[in-house]
């Protein structure tokens, strides 16, 4: 209960004025009506009664601002190997949202592999290996949650070099989103070039850099993740320093002599960050007999 108290109120006072505050709870339903009584008394008699009392209804309306994000590793990707998105959905208020549910269609040229939601949502999902749409349902999103969800595909082994994968994920829910245009999130990966096997020479090409520019490209045994990654790669062994053309692109051939049969990888990398890779990586087996 709010409180005022005053010693004596003269007639010539004039009205007296109040402002109260309260915030509605997140939870409460749409079509709720809230209603506020206000009351004044004093010692003295009061000739008139009836209006010392005065009720405000208010009614109220639900809003939530539902989110959705998404990102995808590695990129580019070889035909054949898992692709996984990483989703975070979230609710900016200011009312919890109702009845919430995640789709995602599994995009083409890839098959399902798995998919892991947090815990009160509840998952539908492909059988492994098949297509589909993923979803994922929570009866109650509280304003501020957020959630993340994490699914992984595989590229198919006949997607051809250069194509574009394109997965895009949705949210809804029965309440009314006061911002319906951040409530779908779309991510592209690009299937590269498979691993080639060699013997001899092989030809690392570079291009889409700053012309006349100085690199680097550094050699490693065993695979490395993709760019956007960070950390150290695996066990380095060589470097060179290419410098592109005008048009941003460089080629050097290179001897496989001394290498031990395995699986290597080449990266370019600016000066000032050796895991800023501005190329696709070129992975490729060396087989000799």
């Amino acid at each position: 209960t709010v409180t005022a108290t005053k010693a004596a109120l003269s007639s010539a006072s004039g009205p007296q004025t109040f402002s109260l505050v309260v915030k509605v709870n997140a939870a409460t339903p749409s079509g709720t009506t809230l209603s506020n009584t206000a009351t004044v008394n004093s010692a003295t008699t009061d000739p008139s009664s009836t209006n010392n009392t005065d009720i405000e209804t208010t009614a109220v309306v639900t809003a939530a601002d539902l989110s959705v994000s998404k990102t995808d590793s590695p990129d580019p990707i070889t035909a054949g190997a898992n692709v996984t998105y990483t989703i975070v959905a979230a609710n900016a208020g200011p009312s919890d949202a109702q009845t919430v549910a995640l789709s995602d269609v599994i995009p083409a040229n890839t098959t399902f592999v798995s998919f892991a939601a947090p815990a009160g949502w509840t998952p539908v999902v492909p059988p492994s290996g098949g297509t589909g749409t993923v979803t994922a349902t929570t009866a109650t999103m509280a304003s501020g949650a957020t959630a993340t969800f994490t699914l992984v595909v595989q590229v198919t082994t006949t997607t051809p070099v250069d194509t574009a994968i394109s997965n895009t994920v949705t949210i809804t829910s029965t309440t009314t989103d006061s911002n319906p245009a951040n409530n779908s999130a779309t991510t592209g990966t690009v299937n590269g070039a498979a691993a080639a096997e060699v013997c001899g020479n092989f030809t690392i090409e570079g291009s889409g850099l700053a012309p006349s520019t100085e690199y680097f490209l550094d050699f490693y045994e065993g695979t490395i993740t993709p760019p956007g990654s960070t950390g150290v790669p695996p066990t380095y062994f060589a470097s060179d320093n290419p410098t592109t053309n005008g048009t941003g692109v460089f080629s050097r051939t290179y001897p496989t002599t001394g290498l031990p049969n395995g699986q290597y990888q080449a990266v370019v990398a600016t000066a000032t960050s050796y895991t800023d890779y501005k190329t696709n990586p070129v992975t490729f087996t060396v087989n000799c007999p």
